[in-house]
């Protein structure tokens, strides 16, 4: 501060304004004659006294160049220090003071968006463009357009410069390949269109990156656009395609089967039609293919070469449209990463050119640019004119997977007991009265159902089944000692809780088509196998749900009883409801009509048709147990119905539930 004190100082005894009054007076009626020193030169200045400098801007409306009173300020007392006869004594204080806007309340603001604190007032075009998106100027959105990726780019004062020298200068500096269409001047400025929008963002970033011969920056402006007139990516008509499948069947060898499209855009015969093909252009290049597909589809090589190609995202159906296609010549085009021959990966290549392309350069290996080549066509043997030597391999013996089916057998035998067990089991399951499957579960069954948590109280499914759960046992509706305990409880356990639980459930009818069943274990006398499909409750609108039933069964004395049997019922597809709701006749692979039919619900895998001695005597100690009847009665009682357990067992109950079985009959003998 002390320093600051003395300069100025020194400036009050060098300024001879102080004592001359009139000779101020007379500097502050120059007007726009003086000339300012400082930030605010041009030709639109005001004087003011109380910052002593000449400040850039507007004085009034409609007026340029002129001081306007409306700015005028009375003088301040420190004004002296700043006008145009200072002597400039240095020192960074006294610059950073200079260097400082003073704030005007009453100014105009600024054009051009913010500008930056070291501007002259105009910011840089640089700093202002941004990344053209897909609309266009008139804000609509040509995404979903054939015109969403067209860009116009300017040039101004590009007409100054050579069009090779101006279009070179840019390619060089541009990081993505780009292709000027419909290059031409107006008035002063170079312009041409590009249908790419990443080489648009590329352009954008060479902007004043380019010095011209004379010293000047070249900006380039692009904005987004519709196609030029007389596009490469119109349509082609039909005689322009009737003319391009007469210069390709020129380039094309029969006896060789090589197709010559090299260079195809400067081939006379288009050129002297006006006919543009780039076949770097999705139009013209999709007319190419077809012409292939259609005529010659039998083609072997292809050259590709100088066609400006720097993407080959359009040349994926190449492999459908020219199956045989081995030789391919990719030379002097413009790919530039070797993830592009990822787009034709399916092309059996044996030989491959890719000479003279940007991704050639990214390989300091020799050994290296041949396993990635290797990586995407491991057939090719020929790589840039160069044979390759073979690779090593191992000849393993190529296995195929077994076909998809859509249910799962270990064997036959067990394919075929397993589905009679199930059609056995639903046809007890969807009758009227389902008292019969008492029977084919074990003394000490379980069983449990499940619903899925994962569906809203409000939802149309969760209202459909809310009357199942209340049974529904589910790991995440316990999570307390209470919960479960009550989880553990809606286990239903023995055959009697088991079959009570099973009768309350609604009267339903299974659709025995779309069963899928499969086998995880089967070891004897246990099988576990997993059962689904879809089924249909009758008295609740019909309701269609899909389910999954896990079994295991083992072996009993009158066939296959059930062990354990968890029952999931979820959500059906829409595929599965029309299924349902417009039944086909049983296919020949269904896994249920499949099962030859037997003589009762449960068919044993080992017992015989007819019991010998010893299995006689056993289902008489099982029946006497389950019935509570003496052995004469219960022997009796089989006997009557031909030793069919599970008949016998439904008889007794009827006659049980009329009353009708005499009394002496549960009189157990001595």
């Amino acid at each position: 501060m002390c320093e600051l004190r003395g300069i100025q100082k020194l400036l009050e005894k060098h300024d001879d304004r102080e004592s001359d009054p009139q000779e101020w007076n007379r500097d502050r009626g120059r007007g726009d004659r003086s000339r300012g020193r400082g930030r605010g030169r041009g030709n639109n200045r005001d004087y003011r006294p109380d910052a002593a400098r000449w400040q850039r801007g507007r004085s009034s409306r409609g007026s340029r160049g002129r001081s306007s009173r409306s700015n005028y300020r009375a003088p301040g007392p420190r004004s002296r220090l700043d006008n145009d006869d200072d002597v400039s004594m240095g020192g960074d204080d006294i610059d950073r003071l200079k260097g400082q806007k003073r704030y005007n309340p009453y100014g105009r603001k600024p054009r051009g968006g913010r500008r930056g604190s070291g501007g002259r007032g105009r910011s840089s075009y640089n700093n202002r463009q941004q990344y053209p998106s897909s609309r266009n100027q008139d804000g609509d959105d040509n995404m979903g357009g054939s015109n969403s990726s067209w860009f116009k780019v300017v040039i101004p004062y590009g007409a100054k410069q050579s069009k090779s020298w101006l279009l070179e200068s840019i390619k060089n500096l541009c990081r993505v390949p780009f292709v000027p269409i419909d290059y031409h001047q107006e008035n002063n400025s170079s312009v041409f269109h590009v249908n790419d929008v990443e080489a648009s963002k590329g352009l954008i970033d060479v902007s004043k990156r380019i010095t011209t011969p004379s010293n000047h920056k070249v900006i380039i402006i692009v904005r987004p656009s519709g196609p030029p007139r007389g596009s490469i990516s119109a349509p082609l008509s039909e005689s322009d395609i009737q003319t391009l499948t007469e210069v390709m069947s020129k380039r094309y060898d029969p006896s060789s089967k090589f197709l010559d499209l090299s260079d195809i855009y400067n081939d006379t015969d288009l050129k002297a039609k006006s006919i543009k093909v780039l076949l770097n252009q999705p139009t013209p290049l999709k007319a190419v293919l077809d012409i292939i597909a259609q005529h010659i589809p039998e083609t072997v090589g292809l050259n590709l070469s100088s066609n400006r190609i720097y993407s080959l995202v359009h040349f994926s159906k190449l492999s459908t449209m020219a199956p045989n296609v081995t030789n391919l010549n990719l030379s002097s085009n413009s790919l530039k990463h070797i993830n592009e021959l990822q787009k034709i990966k399916d092309l059996k290549l044996k030989e491959l050119i890719l000479d003279a392309n940007p991704l050639c350069d990214s390989f300091s290996d020799q050994a290296k640019y041949v396993r990635s080549v290797r990586g995407i066509f491991r057939d090719v043997i020929k790589l840039d004119g160069h044979d390759l030597s073979p690779q090593i391999g191992f000849d393993v013996p190529t296995t195929s997977l077994p076909s998809v089916g859509p249910s799962f057998f270990p064997g036959q035998e067990v394919k075929t007991n397993i589905l009679q067990f199930l059609q056995g089991y639903y046809t007890a399951f969807d009758a009227q009265d389902r008292s019969k499957l008492i029977d084919i579960y074990h003394d000490q069954a379980k069983f449990s159902l499940s619903l899925p948590f994962d569906y809203g109280h409000g939802s149309s499914w969760y209202k459909q089944l809310a009357h199942h759960f209340a049974q529904s046992r589910n790991f995440k509706k316990g999570q307390d000692d209470y919960k479960k305990d009550k989880s553990l409880k809606l286990i239903k356990q023995g055959r009697l809780a088991v079959a009570a639980c099973l009768s309350e459930l609604p009267q339903t009818q299974h659709d025995l088509n779309s069963f899928v069943v499969d086998v995880s274990l089967v070891q004897p006398p246990l099988v576990h196998f997993t059962v689904g499909g879809v089924l249909q409750e009758k008295e609740r609108s019909k309701t269609v749900i899909a389910f999954s039933r896990a079994f295991i069964v083992c072996a009993g004395q009158t066939g296959l009883v059930v062990l354990n049997d968890h029952l999931t019922y979820r959500q059906p597809s829409e595929q599965q409801k029309k299924a349902f709701n417009n039944p086909a006749p049983t296919p020949t692979h269904s896994p249920v009509s499949a099962a030859a039919p037997g003589p009762s619900p449960v068919v044993s895998p080992v017992a015989p048709a007819v019991p010998d001695t010893t299995v006689k005597q056993q289902m008489v100690q099982q029946f006497i147990k389950d019935s509570g009847m003496n052995s004469s009665f219960s022997e009796r009682c089989l006997e009557e119905n031909g030793w069919d357990y599970p008949t016998a067992g439904a008889v007794f109950t009827n006659l049980k539930n009329e009353g009708k079985i005499p009394p002496e009959a549960f009189v157990q003998q001595s």
